[in-house]
């Protein structure tokens, strides 16, 4: 499939559209791969070169064509494949389901397998974090994201080149699980969604994938493309749905300009606690790591009695302004400790289809931690108390839950819990239950949660989302496409890690961008920050606080529109092994009444004089940030 057939499809569709087809597909080109189930456990997987392909019908509008293939399965050989492509607008919409014999069902699908031409020069555009470039494969290798989580926090991939850009993308409201992949060899590009199902999509003989699939070719950019056709969908979603400025978002973490996330209870994090709170501005968010009896990443969920000295300190820099959210983890739960065989914790483990359950093993720990299921009764009930504790009895402001929207959704066998066999939408259905709860029987009026990365399923769950693990490197280049979509639904923090050396110019970077992006500011060790030497990190960071504070018409409900490039050539900074900046950058934002506000910030102990995109000049002082 080239880019001339697509083309003939949108230009001549209800002509041409039969013999398109006959001649382009001829049945088998049309690739789709099916895994079945049988009843005594066979596992048979078919392609169009395992059945029989049967011609195509069209509408007779035009719009809608279904191609038809026979399989055999339990030697019924009128077992029916039916693939449909819809047309809406310039988008081709892919669709399957399948009749097969009763005590069959359809357990994963590669659907729809589409391929086209090339293009010299072309990079993919995927939804890792806040969004990342990539260099394609021309091997026959592939990249993949997956759906939802960090590694694919929004439901597309898009391939782009100097002729316009490709697009691939569930329709899907759900937000079930997915694979999404983008194969490349030097002549060709394929595009495919995988899926494990939910056992629930087979009923009475009958299987259906339960959302389309769009694609299609845009002579245009990656953003004005995902402008044109993302952006769109998201908006009628039950988590896009909603400006951000009509959420009931706590008002501190509205205000939280800058944030501090101290680790552990030593004396030299309680003193960089209490500088930061008296540096920083009223509003301060506190991110507490290790504050906990247990080191960190064993005994989940087993964080109290809290370490000596934490519930005062959460009273002391409460008492000035600031606020706390702890850090507990929403997923993991330890085999090794007593709860887990008190309240038989491996009843409430996500297990894999051979019955054994997820296990995942962190540096930090070196110890098992199984992967507890969202639905299950007893760990939404051991989430539920722990916040109230940390709520009402500690007193926190918040509580921040890791890895509920960066850690993807896994499918589970488990046969005693509430949902079908397999993967589906039914995983952040059941964090969207808990968290509910959490907010109509836990959460009094301004108190938050939130929660790691943004994968978007999640994301009106919470007041605020912390992006920090965007992939990047001179090779992969960090791109502002959760920005471009969502930057008037949600609010987010962070942009990177930091090492402990802050003064060689990754401080300066990490926050001038978060600026720009839209991101609430710091997220960083205060023992760190006000380490020796560090003066011009700490000021900075306070300089561009207090100017997020001043402009919350742009970054609190305005949209984010682009970033600016200047004509000027400017000098440099070098940041995370051989990333180059220019020391000012910018972005185009609309504030929340529509007026257009130009974003700058200089990285450099120089002021620097630039070209805005009006043709007027601004001059950027020293380490600082303008709005014109």
């Amino acid at each position: 499939m080239n880019r001339r057939f697509i083309y003939a499809i949108f230009m001549v569709w209800g002509v041409l559209l039969q013999t398109c087809f006959a001649s382009a597909f001829e049945g088998n080109d049309v690739n789709w791969k099916i895994t079945f189930l049988g009843p005594q456990g066979e596992c048979p997987e078919f392609t169009p070169d395992y059945a029989r392909y049967q011609g195509c019908t069209v509408s007779d509008d035009g719009l809608n064509t279904e191609l038809l293939w026979d399989i055999t399965l339990d030697r019924q050989e009128s077992n029916e494949v039916r693939v449909n492509v819809r047309r809406s607008g310039e988008l081709l919409m892919w669709s399957i389901s399948a009749d097969i014999p009763n005590g069959w069902i359809v357990s994963e699908i590669d659907f729809p397998i589409i391929k086209v031409a090339r293009d010299e020069g072309s990079k993919a555009v995927l939804p890792m974090g806040y969004g990342a470039e990539f260099d394609i494969p021309t091997d026959g290798g592939s990249l993949s994201t997956r759906y939802p989580s960090v590694t694919g926090g929004m439901q597309f991939v898009l391939t782009y080149s100097d002729k316009g850009s490709y697009y691939f993308a569930s329709q899907d409201k759900s937000g079930a699980g997915k694979y999404f992949l983008i194969k490349g060899t030097e002549n060709e590009l394929t595009f495919s969604q995988k899926v494990t199902t939910s056992y629930a999509w087979t009923s009475e003989g009958h299987f259906e994938l339960p959302w389309s699939t769009a694609f299609a070719f845009n002579e245009a950019s990656w953003d004005e493309t995902l402008l044109k056709w993302y952006r769109p969908f998201v908006l009628s979603t039950q988590w896009g749905q909603t400006a951000l400025r009509d959420r009931n978002v706590a008002k501190w973490i509205q205000d939280a300009d800058v944030w501090i996330r101290p680790k552990n209870m030593f004396p030299e994090v309680i003193d960089g606690v209490r500088k930061a709170v008296d540096y920083y501005d009223k509003g301060l968010g506190v991110h507490w790591y290790h504050w906990h009896n247990y080191a960190y990443d064993t005994m989940y969920p087993e964080y109290l009695p809290a370490k000596p000295g934490f519930k005062e300190m959460v009273a002391e820099v409460q008492a000035k302004g600031a606020h706390v959210t702890p850090y507990i983890n929403g997923r993991l739960w330890d085999p090794a400790n007593d709860s887990y065989k008190e309240k038989q914790g491996y009843l409430a483990s996500c297990r894999k289809k051979d019955g054994s359950l997820y296990t995942e093993i962190y540096p930090t720990s070196n110890v098992p931690n199984t992967v507890t299921c969202p639905s299950s009764p007893i760990w939404q009930g051991i989430i539920h108390s722990l916040t109230d504790s940390l709520l009402h009895s500690i007193g926190t402001d918040g509580v921040y839950i890791d890895q509920i929207s960066a850690a993807a959704s896994e499918p589970c066998y488990a046969l005693n819990h509430p949902h079908a066999p397999g993967a589906g939408s039914w995983w952040p259905e059941s964090y969207r239950k808990l968290l509910n709860e959490l907010h109509r029987e836990v959460f009094t009026a301004g108190q938050a949660v939130t929660s790691e990365e943004n994968a978007e399923v999640y994301m009106d769950l919470f007041d605020m989302l912390l992006i920090v693990n965007t992939p990047h490197s001179p090779s992969v280049k960090m791109l502002p496409v959760f920005p471009l979509i969502y930057s008037d639904r949600v609010l987010y923090s962070g942009l990177n890690y930091y090492h402990q050396e802050l003064n060689d110019g990754h401080f300066l970077y990490n926050n001038a961008r978060s600026l720009l992006w839209g991101a609430q500011l710091g997220w960083i060790q205060p023992d760190w920050l006000f380490a020796e030497g560090n003066d011009v990190e700490v000021a900075f960071l306070r300089t561009l606080g207090r100017f997020r504070a001043r402009n919350h018409d742009v970054f609190y409900g305005g949209r984010f529109i682009s970033e600016l490039k200047f004509p000027e050539e400017l000098p440099t900074i070098t940041v995370f092994d051989g990333e180059v900046y220019p020391v000012v950058m910018g972005a185009h934002w609309q504030s929340v009444k529509g007026k257009d506000a130009y974003i700058l910030v200089n990285m450099s102990g120089e002021d620097v004089t630039v070209t805005l995109p009006n043709g007027k000049s601004a001059k950027v002082k020293a380490y600082n940030a303008i709005r014109k």
